[in-house]
């Protein structure tokens, strides 16, 4: 993916330590924002530069506001495969499961179980490491 340690310097091992700890809810929404802030970046180096437009497009309920919007909209445009489109469609169903469904408290839960065994993702170890396949 096109996350890379030098951009964040020292506070992107730093977050990923914090997330090894706390609970699979909390660690999919963390880290699913993480991803959408980076897919957000790759839109927005790709765009002419028009901070009035480009701030309206992202935010609120701007057209681009949405993950799945910028998914498609990177996948359109030739920013990422067709493999990244589905992995990171499979984080978003992910975030979503773990943010609007309460009962849902970890990988093992289903709707998620469901989402990540048969999709890229895999849990492994006690302290439940993710590993993309």
């Amino acid at each position: 993916m096109w996350i890379s340690q030098s951009e964040h310097g020292p506070n992107m091992g730093d977050l990923l330590k914090e997330v090894e700890g706390i609970s699979d809810r909390a660690g999919a929404i963390v880290l699913s924002a993480l991803v959408e802030d980076h897919l957000i970046t790759l839109l927005k180096a790709s765009l002419h530069q028009e901070e009035v437009i480009i701030k309206e497009m992202f935010n609120g309920t701007g057209p681009l506001a949405a993950f799945s919007t910028k998914i498609k909209l990177a996948f359109l445009i030739g920013l990422i495969s067709e493999k990244a489109l589905k992995n990171l469609d499979y984080i978003r169903k992910i975030r979503n499961a773990f943010a609007h469904n309460y009962s849902v408290s970890s990988f093992d839960s289903s709707p998620v179980r469901e989402l990540y065994q048969p999709a890229v993702i895999k849990t492994h170890g006690p302290n439940r490491a993710v590993r993309w396949t």
